[in-house]
């Protein structure tokens, strides 16, 4: 007697009959909806993954570049000033700064630097410049650029063009707690009288100060936090060696690169003058002084001392 067939089961995803066959038929749809179940948690694991990924993508994409005041600082410069300005320029378009200003301090220059600068503002935003009335000399050319600086990341490059603006751009972001140094290998143009006191600067960095770093005098990027914490006391070329040591003292790490130091286009240098030495030669001691003042940090800790502890690294 044939066997009588069931109701069908309300849900439609599954059917169970009785009688011929059903048995096998059952196993079959158990066996799909299994293979479909791991489908869709394959499926389902897929969109999991791909949905995170998105928001990290999302997440990158709104993270900032660091922002940055680059100085441009010289001493009747007038026929270099513009080309070092659109070298500058166009080396943070091309880092993507999250924002940044070009600061131009004109040290008292009577060759009509002046009025290049001053062409240049009409025409040029996130541009400012600051017109000294008489030379003051490099090192108060360089802390008024810094004290102007109002973003993350300094740095202060020579109008006269010996530095290219793109080495810069590897270290568009940097750490905090640490500076850049660029060294030059070869100083192309450098007089024996120059070289000469490029020695006892070095000589002097090193013994009075504890600064072992290769060229103190050439470019640096530091974090404008960091500068403004400082109480610096120098106003003559030594600056740079009391900014370092205090930075060094309080366990910043500087990284060190090299440089490409490239030949003069027009104009002569004016570094090394007598009026120069001399205010090296008065700030010497007050270097030693400054930086004996730094062996604690604000928070009365001590600092680093010795040269072996400092945190300095090279690249090569």
């Amino acid at each position: 007697m044939p066997g009588k067939m069931a109701r069908s089961d309300p849900r439609p995803s599954v059917r169970v009959t009785r009688g011929a066959g059903s048995i096998q038929h059952l196993a079959s749809v158990l066996q799909e909806g299994r293979e479909n179940a791991k489908i869709d948690a394959g499926l389902g694991f897929i969109w999991r993954i791909s949905a995170k990924l998105f928001r990290y993508q999302v997440d990158m994409s709104n993270t900032k570049n660091q922002s940055w005041s680059l100085i441009i600082f010289g001493f009747n410069e007038k026929d270099n000033l513009e080309r070092v300005f659109r070298e500058c320029a166009d080396c943070l378009r091309a880092m993507a700064a999250s924002e940044y200003e070009i600061i131009i301090v004109d040290d008292g220059s009577t060759d009509g630097t002046r009025q290049v600068a001053e062409n240049i503002l009409k025409t040029e935003l996130n541009t400012i410049a600051i017109f000294h009335k008489e030379n003051l000399g490099i090192g108060q050319t360089l802390l008024d650029g810094y004290r102007s600086a109002r973003f993350e990341n300094v740095c202060a490059v020579p109008a006269d063009g010996q530095f290219d603006a793109k080495e810069l751009m590897p270290f568009a972001n940097f750490k905090d707690g640490s500076f850049v140094s660029f060294y030059r290998e070869i100083r192309s143009g450098y007089s024996a009288y120059r070289n000469f006191l490029n020695r006892t600067n070095h000589w002097l960095n090193r013994v009075l100060g504890g600064i072992t770093l290769r060229d103190v005098n050439w470019v640096k990027i530091y974090k404008n936090a960091a500068l403004r914490s400082l109480k610096l006391r120098l106003t003559s070329s030594l600056v740079e060696s009391e900014i370092c040591g205090k930075l060094l003292r309080r366990g910043s790490e500087c990284v060190e690169t090299p440089s490409v130091y490239r030949p003069r286009a027009t104009g002569v240098s004016k570094a090394g003058g007598l009026k120069s030495l001399t205010q090296v030669l008065r700030q010497t001691l007050l270097l030693y002084a400054s930086l004996l003042m730094e062996t604690k940090d604000p928070s009365g800790r001590a600092a680093v001392e010795k040269s072996g502890d400092r945190k300095q690294k090279s690249l090569p």
